[in-house]
């Protein structure tokens, strides 16, 4: 019941006056296609994590869709479903029908490593590559990494990544901060 009456409340919301006719279809295919890429690099859409992939989609577009996406969602029960917030935790914006494949979420800050010994030994050997400058910030690294193309790891989510940097940057003792980047340890 609190559930539902959560998603009336926020599907009553007042829409921002940026969002006309016009560009209302485009907002919800923006908000669609965020959440949709989550799925694909296997991050639990939480409120903020689709806020800040809003804004990296949309560019400057992406404001009044950022004010708007709790009400869109809330008022397309057929394609969203909104887990409202408990114990602390953010609220979650799920999609009625998952992807195709889709293989779960990834937890990037989980301490335990389950990738194979090719997948890993195939990030050890990119990470100590002195060409590789790695940001700090772990999930720019993790693009930098999929940007790259690295073999043996062009299969992994973006989380996937991420979670390794993590990991590397921890428990398997690879990488560790430098003054501008991360760099391998030694």
């Amino acid at each position: 019941q609190f559930s539902q009456d959560f998603v009336r409340v926020l599907a009553r919301r007042q829409l921002p006056i940026a969002l006309t006719e016009d560009t209302l279809p485009a907002a919800k295919d923006l908000l669609y296609r965020c959440i949709m890429s989550l799925y694909l690099d296997r991050y639990l859409p939480k409120q903020a994590t689709v806020q800040q992939r809003l804004r990296d989609l949309g560019c400057g577009t992406a404001a009044p869709v950022v004010q708007a996406m709790l009400p869109l969602c809330a008022r397309d029960p057929g394609v969203y479903n909104i887990l409202p917030p408990v114990h602390g935790e953010q609220l979650v914006i799920l999609l009625v029908q998952e992807p195709e494949g889709f293989q779960g979420w990834v937890d990037v800050e989980a301490a335990e490593c389950n990738y194979g010994k090719d997948v890993l030994g195939a990030f050890e050997a990119f990470v100590r590559t002195e060409a590789v400058k790695l940001a700090k910030e772990p999930h720019r690294a993790a693009e930098q990494i999929q940007q790259h193309g690295v073999a043996g790891l062009e299969r992994l989510a973006l989380s996937e990544l991420e979670h390794l940097v993590r990991l590397a940057c921890g428990k398997l003792k690879l990488l560790t901060p430098g003054q501008a980047h991360l760099v391998p340890c030694v």
